[in-house]
């Protein structure tokens, strides 16, 4: 039985889509060094990639590097400049930015709404935005697989960990929780990362060969986590100039 030309038209259109998305990331990928083996930084600035585990305090470690060396932070702010820049609504950034989108949302939701945004416009303008901001000043960069999208060269990769029941608590703490509650909420956030970074750059985020330090922040506390940050970072970004 022939499909009737409007589903067609749906077919092909959905198509289509799913090739412009692959074809816009694989053009992220070759105009982005992952090696950090190229040599010299392009840019005048550098950054710190925070990368971290769900409840290990990692946001605050970021803001407290950033206030120490003087840097600009970038965590949900980023998300201002890219509505901003891409005319998108910032609620619509954050769905993407919590990486939820999936196979549905990327592909039939875009169909019934065509503001809605794709992960590869996401990453367009996400890329777009932090190179502007190397251009400018010095950034800690919260998440968001910045290490992906930046030459490696140019930065620091941090990853911060810590045993699952001590993130739990310092979540339950945070927000209020009950034990189950912020356990269910460190896995379901953990899980939405791993993904994120699995779908989008094709990488393990777990995989300690994509960083230049892991952190036990239950071990070193949160002084001596951002004092080790703070030292990587004179050691390996300041003297290479």
């Amino acid at each position: 039985m022939t499909k009737p030309s409007a589903e067609k038209h749906l077919v092909a259109e959905l198509a289509e889509r799913q090739m412009q998305r692959r074809m816009l990331l694989e053009t992220l990928h070759q105009t982005t060094p992952n090696s950090g083996t190229s040599g010299k930084c392009t840019y005048e600035h550098r950054y710190i990639a925070i990368s971290r585990e769900a409840g290990s305090g990692g946001t605050e470690v970021a803001f407290r590097v950033g206030e120490r060396l003087g840097w600009k932070v970038l965590d949900r702010n980023l998300l201002d400049t890219m509505a901003e820049r891409s005319r998108a609504p910032r609620h619509l950034l954050e769905v993407v930015d919590d990486g939820y989108p999936g196979w549905f949302f990327e592909t039939f939701g875009c169909w019934f709404n065509r503001r809605l945004v794709t992960q590869a416009r996401y990453l367009v303008h996400l890329k777009s935005v932090l190179q502007e901001v190397l251009h400018k000043e010095n950034a800690v960069i919260v998440g968001r697989g910045a290490q992906f999208l930046l030459p490696r060269e140019c930065g620091l990769a941090v990853r911060i960990i810590a045993p699952e029941p001590y993130r739990i608590e310092q979540m339950r703490a945070r927000h209020g929780l009950d034990f189950f509650e912020a356990r269910k909420m460190v896995r379901r956030l953990d899980a939405e990362r791993r993904h994120f970074v699995k779908q989008t750059f094709g990488q393990d985020i777990n995989n300690p060969y994509l960083y230049d330090l892991i952190i036990n922040i239950e071990r070193c506390g949160l002084d001596g986590t951002v004092e080790l940050v703070v030292a990587a970072a004179e050691k390996l970004l300041f003297q290479k100039r």
